[in-house]
């Protein structure tokens, strides 16, 4: 059995993921035949263990929409997406089932209006070679983005987050720590830097955490209200399961976090 998720997946709408691992650090590139067409960066973690039909993998991935190959801008440029859930076994064969929330922070003519959007996707390994993955360049901001600092939500939970930008300047990468239930968590995942420079009032945020203490992952996906100052955060937390009960293994939940004083 393959033990880790490196290699090629495919999904049911004929996407592609090419993904390395390094430890339990995911990276990679999504290849989109949805929407817009293009290479997407990709970012997150996979639990360590080896999917099996009493136990999965949890898998936490974190998207954004900006291009990086040659292509004509639109909306979707702006958002993200935050995807959780794990790969499971299922008659013999790997299964990556991901639950997926769409950040959509502004509005797609004749496709959807902005908003936070759901989907499952489920993704059949197709490879177990990898392609290579272009290595992107990351700079110290310039001036510090909005998500950039500390953070506090109502039930005690905090998040520190710094950000880089892509030399290209068409995404920002997220580093720093979630402080959940006594844990101090690593975090990874894109936000977008040209929120402001487009005058939205939303700027679209993945954040991805890899809990060891746990074997977990989680997938948080939404919004920095920029007139507000608010950080708002659907959170998936993606459970090991057996494969005949793998319905039961995301569970959802709401963070809103303000700017720590």
């Amino acid at each position: 059995m393959i033990m880790s998720i490196a290699g090629i997946w495919q999904n049911e709408y004929g996407s592609r993921m090419t993904l390395t691992v390094r430890g339990s650090v995911v990276e990679g590139v999504y290849a989109s035949t949805t929407g817009s067409t293009g290479e997407f960066s990709v970012t997150g973690w996979a639990c360590e263990n080896t999917a099996t039909t009493e136990a999965g993998q949890p898998v936490a991935l974190s998207v954004k929409w900006h291009s990086l190959v040659d292509g004509i801008a639109d909306a979707s440029w702006n958002w993200a997406s935050a995807m959780g859930g794990q790969v499971s076994i299922f008659d013999g064969r790997e299964a990556m089932v991901l639950s997926h929330f769409m950040i959509a922070s502004r509005s797609f003519e004749s496709l959807c209006k902005h908003g936070l959007y759901i989907d499952k996707l489920t993704f059949y390994r197709i490879s177990d070679v990898p392609k290579p993955v272009e290595k992107l360049n990351f700079i110290e901001a310039k001036a510090v983005d909005p998500i950039s600092g500390s953070w506090t939500a109502s039930d005690g939970s905090q998040m520190d987050i710094s950000v880089q930008y892509e030399s290209e300047y068409r995404l920002g990468r997220l580093s720093g720590f979630l402080h959940l239930d006594g844990a101090k968590l690593v975090l990874s995942g894109f936000t977008d830097v040209k929120a402001e420079d487009h005058q939205l009032e939303l700027q679209a945020t993945s954040i991805v955490v890899h809990n060891t203490h746990n074997n977990s992952t989680m997938a948080l996906g939404g919004f920095l209200k920029l007139k507000d100052g608010v950080l708002e955060l659907q959170v998936l937390t993606n459970q090991t399961t057996g494969s005949e009960v793998s319905y039961t293994q995301n569970q959802i939940s709401f963070l809103r976090f303000n700017r720590k004083v």
